[in-house]
């Protein structure tokens, strides 16, 4: 499989996706793919542009900020409804906020295989007492991006977008579980909420 990652770094949010991103490129790795990667100054829309243009690609995989008909890289978007033309035949992972709405459909529309993002704003929270160096310490964190992170584990080991969807809603489902039972004196039922509103806002959209 020949896979694209976009990771843009604007702020604190992204840095962490990226951190997260690095155990999906060691999937890669296990997995064999080809991949190609686009991250801070080099997650621009010209080169997303002419990567899909004259490579090879199966399987888009982009975390970034969002809206209802884009996903941004480091100075605006990457890819919105007048360049979603380049997800034909292609699937394609948006961990951003809203993109499933509007752009995830008009893709699908166009030729994509799948899209899978999520519908509303994808929410995290992050641990203020843990070094902006060490996101992966971040346990607050992890009971969010965990799952988030179990759909383009699922697509790059050549599941569908349902089964990705699937297994990564069960994952929040342990996180909530695990939010749920944590020590009264924790923070992390303050959560559950939001680990519903995330589980449920995922969508694959084929």
């Amino acid at each position: 499989m020949k896979v694209l990652l976009i990771n843009s770094e604007v702020d604190l949010l992204t840095r962490y996706l990226l951190a997260w991103t690095e155990r999906i490129v060691e999937e890669c790795k296990i997995k064999t793919n080809e991949y190609c990667r686009l991250n801070d100054k080099r997650a621009t829309r010209e080169n997303f542009e002419s990567i899909l243009s004259k490579r090879r690609v199966d399987l888009v995989l982009l975390c970034g900020h969002g809206s209802d008909k884009a996903v941004f890289g480091e100075s605006g978007p990457i890819l919105d409804v007048e360049n979603d033309n380049l997800l034909d035949g292609k699937m394609a992972h948006a961990l951003s906020c809203r993109s499933a709405k509007i752009l995830g459909r008009d893709a699908v529309k166009k030729g994509a295989k799948a899209y899978v993002g999520y519908k509303e704003d994808f929410v995290v929270f992050l641990n203020d007492n843990i070094s902006t160096f060490e996101p992966l310490k971040d346990k607050t964190a992890t009971l969010f991006l965990n799952p988030a992170f179990v759909v383009p584990k699922v697509l790059l080991r050549g599941g569908s977008a349902d089964e990705a969807v699937n297994a990564a809603k069960k994952e929040y489902n342990r996180s909530i579980k695990k939010a749920m039972g944590s020590d009264i004196q924790s923070d992390d039922d303050q959560f559950l909420n939001w680990l519903y509103w995330d589980r449920d806002n995922l969508v694959a959209l084929t």
